[in-house]
């Protein structure tokens, strides 16, 4: 194992790169894809890095969309609470 990755793969791995945001992995893909033209990612190894960091950031958006849904739910909800007392009175 790396020295730079804990035993629970802590992903600042093998260059302190944290997958965090949507251009953090948009970076990484652009790295690996400079790796492969480069010959220094063979293009095999290249493709399963691509599809994993294509994982992540449908995963990032998908967690992006829940939580936009959540607040406009919440919001609807308070917007309901606060129409209806103004209608009680």
């Amino acid at each position: 194992m790396s020295d730079n990755v804990d035993e629970f793969g802590d992903p600042r791995g093998d260059e302190g790169i944290a997958l965090e945001t949507m251009g953090d992995v948009l970076r990484e893909m652009a790295k690996v894809y400079r790796g492969m033209k480069r010959g220094r990612i063979e293009v095999a190894m290249g493709n399963g890095l691509t599809q994993c960091l294509t994982m992540v950031a449908k995963t990032m958006e998908q967690v992006q969309q829940s939580a936009a849904l959540e607040k406009l739910d919440r919001l609807e909800k308070k917007r309901g609470v606060a129409r209806e007392t103004a209608e009680a009175h």
